[in-house]
């Protein structure tokens, strides 16, 4: 008998389901509760300090790389970018 003809179909899987198998030896669906919302969320937040240490990493080479002069003009155009990132990413 074919692995998908044991398995019942009347759960709901929009989040994800995993196969289990029951005691009396037949195989079901179980839905995921509660881990995929977790895990994108935390790789949400991951994602987003990664590009936040970007955007300073890239601040610092820009200093480097101008003249002294010219510096709080470079931290500033910086700093708006950032801003505005941050309003974007807030905002959708």
């Amino acid at each position: 008998m074919p692995l998908a003809m044991n398995i019942s179909n009347n759960v709901d899987c929009t989040k994800g389901c995993v196969i289990v198998q029951t005691a009396d030896g037949h195989l079901a669906t179980a839905p995921v509760v509660g881990t995929t919302s977790t895990l994108d969320s935390a790789w949400i937040l991951l994602c987003s300090y990664l590009v936040v240490s970007m955007q300073l990493g890239f601040a610092m080479l820009e200093i480097g790389v101008c003249r002294e002069a010219h510096r709080a003009s470079v931290l500033t155009k910086n700093l708006i970018d950032a801003s505005i990132s941050a309003i974007t990413f807030w905002g959708f």
